[in-house]
């Protein structure tokens, strides 16, 4: 190409794509930290006597706690992994176009239960997950009232946490469909106008002593 001369107008720009993967090492016990001080956010609410009690577009309930649970957890998680999106129930969602081509991210509930929050219950928790693609790669539950945290990191089993610190494995019960003595476990908040347990979500689970 001679001085003075230009490279030919292309009709239409390329449709460039750069791919690249990130490597990232996150500690369990991190992520276990951060729905531990979540908790403690709920928990200042929880003993309080100002809720903040608010309604969002689908009449479900709001408080402080989840806010402020919500702070907590997307701050920790950023500082962790910085190039890892938040999903939140309580933080504006990207568009699904946008979402549906994530590779991995968190999946937060902040405060699973604020209905059972504000009825002084203690049946509440900290939800925190880590996804790779749709498949579960980490899972913390944290129990703001008994301090117990429930954890399983996808191939390494599954754990439970007192407010002791005291560690154990825990395992699934195998069972079948025809066996006596299965319970169902619903949700007494989330059923349906016919019946308190219309339209809730069950889990089928043994009901055996422990030996």
């Amino acid at each position: 190409m001679g001085a003075g001369t230009s490279a030919p107008a292309m009709d239409k720009p390329q449709h460039i794509i750069v791919e690249f993967e990130v490597a990232c090492r996150i500690s369990v016990e991190t992520i276990i930290q951060i729905s531990i001080d979540a908790g403690k956010a709920i928990m200042e609410v929880y003993n309080s006597s100002n809720y903040g009690v608010e309604f969002k577009g689908d009449a479900s309930p709001l408080t402080r706690a989840d806010t402020e649970s919500n702070h907590v957890i997307c701050e920790g998680l950023q500082r962790v992994a910085p190039h890892i999106p938040i999903i939140s129930e309580e933080t504006r969602a990207m568009s699904f176009d946008v979402r549906q081509n994530y590779q991995y991210c968190w999946v937060v509930d902040p405060l699973d239960g604020t209905k059972e929050f504000i009825k002084r219950n203690g049946e509440f928790t900290v939800m925190i997950g880590l996804v790779q693609g749709s498949a579960p790669v980490l899972g913390v539950v944290h129990v703001p009232v008994t301090g117990k945290t429930y954890y399983a990191v996808s191939g390494k089993g599954a754990y439970v946490r007192t407010a002791e610190g005291v560690t154990k494995q825990i395992h699934a019960k195998d069972f079948s469909l025809g066996e006596p003595g299965l319970k169902l476990v619903g949700s007494a908040s989330h059923g349906g106008t016919q019946s308190r347990w219309s339209g809730a979500m069950f889990i089928i689970c043994p009901w055996r002593p422990e030996r």
